[in-house]
């Protein structure tokens, strides 16, 4: 995981949500998305809950907020994201409760 990428929120309420990774602390990232969650007040989840994308936000420093909407609005541009997501589970890894099918 590195900073600028964009992921997926895999539990919580926030489930199937888009986000771009803004710091990464013990455990921690810390995402924004723009709108709810802007630079100045990004949302702290464990890296655990958090789907990775092969794809990157250029972020500036003039607007960032703006710079993030758009990056996650290129990635999907239409609506109706998926909402669940396929877990990628490697051997010998658990599946979190909230991944499990019900």
């Amino acid at each position: 995981m590195k900073t600028g990428q964009i992921v997926f929120s895999k539990c919580g309420r926030d489930k199937g949500k888009l986000y771009v990774v803004m710091l990464l602390e013990s455990g921690y990232a810390y995402l924004v998305d723009g709108h709810l969650r802007p630079t100045t007040k990004p949302k702290k989840k464990k890296q655990k809950h958090i789907q990775l994308t092969h794809t990157m936000a250029k972020v500036g420093s003039i607007n960032p907020n703006a710079d993030v909407r758009r990056a996650l609005r290129a990635f999907a541009p239409q609506k109706g994201v998926p909402a669940k997501i396929t877990p990628v589970v490697l051997e010998n890894e658990e599946v979190l409760d909230c991944l499990k099918p019900t």
